[in-house]
């Protein structure tokens, strides 16, 4: 396949064929062998065929981005410990690695839609700490150890989070809201990492100029959950910096003026203030209580801001210290200084037993063709 079909210089019917043959293995190894899937994507890994697939993952012929995407994030989903392990053992071997840089990259510039979100669900699917399901975990043959994790993680924040940032000033295009997902799910997976990275760029301020802005509800709908996903984190900074810059003025206002007609926009909104009280965010209820006062009044008959109010209402008499939170300060949020990429950003007890033995685990360099395992052992 490699040699044969996926070379440079190939004509493009071969290529194609390359992909329909990928594509069929996939399907093989997926429904008949289960058992050899890693294996079998290992095997992949040792031709270098995921590498050359990685390279048609950004051909700029689209009709080989599109089978070469869709193959490529297959793969991932079914094993993402085999790419894992092949990257670090290329990293440790000397070698290039920029495989995912590609892959952030395209995600960035792709213009269809289908390619974009796949993309983004390959690199949701590598950075994802543990399975959404159980099955799906039981499902895979490797599972990736804390060191494994601390160097894909450590990969991205360092090398790869910073070549988002340029798309999110792009205002008028709707495919920017795939990227504030991608940021979701990075808060929502990665705690302080994603933290230093949102603050450090102050990206929830631009978020909402970029709120402001937009001609397109589907980026509001994005700029709201992309907030909602910082509450979720319950993390004083992002409460504070919401404070500090006052960001839910404009949602609130933009919200007051489409509120007679209930749509996506509207039940994302009130979604944002139902987390707040989920998430017992107290400086946040005050906030939105005592300094968004007036822009609430038209709607404290509804629900949800009556609740915020009554609950805000036991915490002020309990804690009258909060209103003096609630003022902006002089100074800015102090954000950590983000790390370098010759510092690791993950670190881990010495003293956790499942750390010292993860850390006994080794990635092997890509060996030449021999049966097993070679990627991940």
């Amino acid at each position: 396949i490699n040699a044969e079909y996926m070379g440079s210089g190939l004509d493009v019917e071969k290529k194609k064929q390359s992909l329909q043959l990928l594509q069929e293995m996939q399907s093989y190894a997926k429904t008949v062998l289960p058992a050899n899937r890693a294996e079998f994507l290992a095997t992949l890994c040792r031709f270098d065929v995921l590498t050359n697939l990685a390279h048609l993952v950004i051909d700029e012929d689209p009709t080989l981005r599109r089978p070469a995407v869709s193959a490529m994030c297959q793969f991932v989903q079914q094993e993402p410990g085999v790419l894992v392990g092949y990257l670090i053992s290329q990293s440790e071997a000397g070698s290039q690695c920029v495989m995912l840089e590609q892959f952030v990259q395209q995600f960035v510039r792709e213009t269809e839609e289908v390619m974009k979100s796949e993309l983004g669900i390959l690199l949701s699917t590598l950075l994802e700490i543990e399975p959404k399901s159980q099955q799906q975990q039981m499902e895979r043959a490797l599972e990736l150890s804390k060191e494994e994790i601390g160097w894909i993680l450590n990969h991205f924040y360092t090398r790869c989070f910073s070549l988002l940032l340029p798309a999110l000033k792009h205002t008028d295009d709707p495919k920017t809201c795939n990227i504030l997902e991608l940021v979701s799910f990075c808060i929502a997976q990665h705690g302080q990492l994603a933290q230093k990275q949102v603050l450090h760029h102050k990206l929830l301020p631009h978020a909402v100029e970029m709120f402001s802005s937009t001609p397109h509800v589907s980026i509001m709908v994005a700029v709201v959950r992309f907030l909602r996903s910082t509450i979720q984190r319950e993390g004083d900074p992002y409460y504070r910096c919401i404070i500090q810059d006052d960001l839910f003025r404009p949602i609130l206002k933009t919200f007051l003026k489409r509120a007679a007609t209930p749509n996506l926009f509207y039940s994302t909104v009130l979604s944002l203030f139902t987390t707040i009280k989920k998430q017992n965010a107290k400086l946040l209820m005050g906030y939105v209580i005592v300094n968004l006062g007036a822009e609430l009044q038209p709607l404290r008959h509804m629900p949800v801001f009556s609740d915020l109010a009554t609950e805000w209402g036991k915490v002020i008499a309990k804690a009258p210290a909060l209103l003096k939170e609630l003022r902006p300060q002089e100074e800015p949020v102090v954000v950590e200084p983000v790390a370098s990429a010759g510092k690791s950003l993950v670190a881990y007890d010495d003293d956790d037993e499942e750390a010292k033995l993860a850390k006994k685990r080794k990635v092997s360099t890509p060996q030449p063709p021999s049966p097993g395992l070679a990627c991940c052992t």
